[in-house]
Order: C-alpha cells, then structure tokens, then sequence
C-alpha cells in the first residue's frame, strides 16, 4: 500500500481546490478541506495498492501545480525499528544512547538530518461489571413469596486518553533514536536536569536543537490538530502516528 501525499499547494486556493476534486473525484468542499494545512503541507490525500496507480496519481497532481510523492509502506518506521532511549549522554560532538536492553548507539550530531517533536496519544478503556440484586414482585408471586429478588448485571466502559511527548532524530542513515517523555531517563541533563518530567523533555529538545543547527526541526504533530491535518480524515491520531512521523521524514526541504 503507498500513501500519497502533497507537500506544496499552487498559491491560487481555488485553482488547486478545482485540480485535487479532479484528480481525487472528491466535491469542490472536499477538496478545499484537504489543503487547509499549515506551512503548505505535508498531507495525506489518498491511498493506492498499486505502484502504478499511485505513480499516475502523482504524475497528475504535479502536473496540476502541486508537488507530491508516494510513500510505500515499508518506510514507515515503527517502535521494531527505532531505537529507544533508556538513558543519554550529551557528548561534545555526538549523542550517546543507551536502550532498555543495555545496547549503546551513538550518532555524531553532524549526522543528524531531522529533529521531530511529536506527541503519542493512547487510548485505553475500562471495562467494569457490577452485579447487584433488586426486587422482582413477578418471581415473588411465582414463588409463593420464596424468591423476592433478580440478579442484574451492569456493565460501564470508560475511555481514558494518555499523551506522552516524544523527539524522534532522524540520522542521515539508519534508524531514527526516539526519546519518549515517560521512558527516558534524565540524568543525562546533568546541570540542566528539571525538577519535572515534562521540563526535561522540553529541555533536552532545546539541547538537542542547540547542537543539531543544520537539522530541520518540526512540532506540528505536537498537538491533535496537526496530526489531523497532516493525516486527512482516513486515520486517526491515536493509531497513526508512525505514519505521520514517516510522512514528516520523507518529505523533502
């Protein structure tokens, strides 16, 4: 499966509005709904199983003023690819990791090529039961007065939403190294270190932006709204993010 996806608009609103209903067969409302993205893109437009079809999907939205690309599906990076910070050390020239599992990386920040700040929204529901007994005049007549109750069963779900912070570098080669607010520890900040979760997340950004000057840094999938901008209406935040961090990652500066 590739993704198709724009990630520059023609200055003319209405112009490109009438070019994307045609080349997606979308109404002119659609259409003018999917450019309504910041910073003239990245967006999600449309999905094709095939090479070809994405290929003349692309062929025509560039012809129409746009500029876009396909993204196939295994150049989108999941958590059995990245590699997890448990620990790090800010060296002078290089960023030295350490994952859960005891295993080092480190990456000289001039090989950095992209800084992503994004946040993991999760869902989670709760199921509860509760059995309880009330009185039932019908099987207390059909008893004779022996049986006077029902059991009643009632069953409540309650969603919680969790959001978590993340930093994803992108070296030139390789694997992105993802720093998670909740599963990083901090002492790596040394004298920089902040007297809360959040702070040194935030921190760690600054420094890690401060030492990777030539790296593009990007934080519109901080909050729900990018997320949903850049994925359009066929994927929802909460399970999407991979995808949109790789959309993100691919498209060209």
């Amino acid at each position: 499966m590739l993704t198709v996806v724009l990630h520059h608009m023609p200055p003319n609103e209405d112009t490109a509005a009438r070019a994307l209903a045609g080349a997606l067969e979308l109404s002119p409302v659609e259409a003018r709904g999917r450019l309504a993205v910041p910073q003239g893109g990245p967006a999600i437009v449309a999905r094709r199983a095939e090479p070809a079809a994405a290929a003349d999907l692309v062929t025509r939205l560039n012809a129409a003023g746009f500029k876009a690309f396909a993204l196939d599906a295994d150049r989108v990076e999941t958590d059995a690819r990245r590699t997890a910070a448990r620990r790090f050390t800010l060296g002078a020239t290089e960023l030295q990791v350490e994952t859960r599992a005891g295993e080092t990386r480190a990456l000289p920040y001039a090989e950095v090529r992209f800084l992503a700040r994004a946040t993991g929204i999760f869902s989670e529901t709760t199921t509860t039961t509760v059995e309880s007994r009330q009185f039932s005049a019908g099987r207390a007549l059909v008893s004779g007065g022996l049986v006077l109750t029902k059991g009643k069963t009632t069953t409540t779900k309650e969603t919680e939403e969790a959001w978590e912070g993340w930093l994803v570098v992108y070296p030139h080669d390789g694997a992105s190294i993802v720093f998670r607010e909740a599963g990083t520890l901090w002492d790596g900040l040394g004298t920089a270190l902040q007297p809360t979760r959040l702070a040194n997340f935030t921190q760690l950004c600054t420094l890690l932006r401060a030492r990777c000057p030539a790296a593009p840094y990007d934080d519109r999938l901080m909050r729900r709204a990018g997320q949903v901008q850049l994925l359009g209406p066929g994927f929802a935040p909460e399970s999407s993010l991979d995808l949109a961090l790789a959309v993100l990652a691919a498209t060209p500066r």
